[in-house]
């Protein structure tokens, strides 16, 4: 089985979780719902998504595992919560 992920989508809503504060700092979890999405936050995670550390990100490879553990992490840092039993992960056949 796949691991499937729809990046352009979870791209958007890991931007939007970046919101930072009127001290620079990014938001608290507790306040996702003062969380918008700035173009500072998504030119930095497709600049990090699309370096040559995660190698084209194609399904299978070495670079799709770090986008997903990458996604991953950053939804956790804001305080989501997957919906899949607690996993954001969903296996396909």
């Amino acid at each position: 089985m796949k691991k499937i992920i729809a990046l352009s989508g979870m791209l958007l809503a890991l931007a939007a979780c970046d919101a930072k504060t009127d001290t620079g700092q990014v938001a608290a979890p507790e306040s996702t719902a003062a969380y918008t999405m700035t173009a500072d936050a998504l030119a930095a995670h497709i600049k990090t998504l699309a370096s040559d550390e995660f190698g084209g990100r194609a399904p299978g490879t070495k670079g799709e595992e770090l986008t997903v553990q990458y996604v991953e992490n950053e939804f956790r840092k804001v305080g989501l919560k997957g919906a899949n039993d607690g996993s954001f992960i969903q296996d396909v056949p």
